[in-house]
């Protein structure tokens, strides 16, 4: 379904509200092979050298809570969790549908608080990180590299080793392990390493979800800290 392009003014308010979201919002794609598989999910620690965009680590969350048809095409509901130190969790709920063989994003939920909201999907497209299709299998732009064992805090995995043409990123993947089958990554600005893995992944979205208003979002972030 197509949202109707916002009036000039109101699009000055989303963009600001956008800048706002891009500093804590999990990222909307992932690395690694696409393998939906209802109530499944994974938890990673996020190492980023990019200090930018937040802290240097965190933590992510990543489950499939639920199927939905969206214009005659399944879809799942992905929900990424983080931690905001002023929010507390900040939960993103997307819509994925394959398109060919690409997954696309056809519904955006964002609940920060205990407010949740759809976004119109134009706000995700204003996001830079939005506008880079997800790849569903990495290794379409990898070589392989044989196979290691691996093992983390979720446990110990023997894993097909990957690393991307540009020799940019290393990846170690299991079928063990969805819905992305990620247990370790490596790159120039971001390291990721499972800690656990999720079985039974219930939404965390279970309230009322309102349409988007700006000017509530806005309010929503001028709120002090929690205690």
């Amino acid at each position: 379904m197509r949202v109707r392009f916002l009036a000039a003014a109101a699009i000055v308010v989303l963009a600001a509200a956008a800048t706002t979201l891009g500093q804590f919002a999990p990222p909307p794609s992932m690395i690694g092979v696409w393998s939906p598989v209802i109530g499944s999910g994974s938890v990673y620690e996020i190492d980023s050298r990019e200090k930018k965009r937040g802290p240097a680590k965190m933590q992510m969350e990543i489950a499939l809570v639920g199927e939905e048809m969206f214009e005659g095409k399944k879809g799942y509901w992905m929900e990424h969790t983080t931690q905001d130190p002023t929010h507390g969790p900040v939960v993103s709920k997307v819509l994925m549908v394959m398109e060919g063989n690409t997954p696309g994003i056809k519904r955006l939920i964002l609940k920060m608080g205990d407010k949740a909201m759809e976004m119109p999907m134009d706000f995700s497209k204003m996001s830079p990180q939005q506008q880079k299709p997800m790849n569903p299998d990495a290794r379409n732009d990898s070589v392989r590299v044989g196979t290691e064992t691996i093992t983390t805090p979720a446990g110990t995995f023997v894993c097909e080793h990957w690393r991307s043409k540009d020799q940019a990123t290393d990846m170690w993947l299991s079928e063990k392990v969805v819905p992305w089958r990620l247990v370790k990554m490596t790159g120039k600005e971001t390291d990721m390493l499972l800690i656990r893995v999720i079985h039974d992944a219930k939404t965390k979205i279970t309230g009322p979800v309102t349409r988007f208003d700006p000017g509530e979002m806005m309010r929503q972030q001028q709120k002090p800290p929690q205690p």
